[in-house]
């Protein structure tokens, strides 16, 4: 199964059920890099276009955030880097030691909005 776009494949319900079905995948006594284990929530981020801000993926680096969000894989017209407030209990998965520091979230229990960290149109 291709990892690249994995809502293309299967809806985010099977997803969920899937990762309700196994539990916490990932390394938690590094959770999240940059901050200690015993934290209840952590700052994430994700670099996509409005259409795709909910998704399942974020990362704890606004770096990588923006990487995403300049790439143009799909000719995606105006992208963003979204900020959330991710507790603990909406982490499906924790893959801190690949390059995206990504996290893996139940997006229907992430705290606020999701705002955009950055408005303008990023370069192509």
């Amino acid at each position: 199964m291709d990892t690249e776009y994995p809502l293309e494949r299967l809806s985010q319900d099977k997803w969920l059920a899937m990762f309700e079905t196994t539990g916490f995948l990932g390394m938690p006594k590094d959770w999240p890099i940059g901050q200690e284990p015993t934290t209840d929530w952590a700052q994430l981020y994700r670099g996509h276009d409005r259409d795709h801000m909910t998704g399942m993926s974020w990362t704890t680096s606004l770096k990588c955030a923006r990487w995403f969000a300049d790439r143009d894989k799909k000719g995606r017209p105006q992208t963003y880097v979204f900020v959330v407030t991710a507790p603990l209990g909406s982490v499906l998965a924790n893959f801190p030691n690949r390059l995206e520091q990504e996290i893996v979230v139940d997006p229907r229990r992430l705290i606020g909005a999701y705002a955009p960290v950055e408005f303008e149109k990023r370069p192509r």
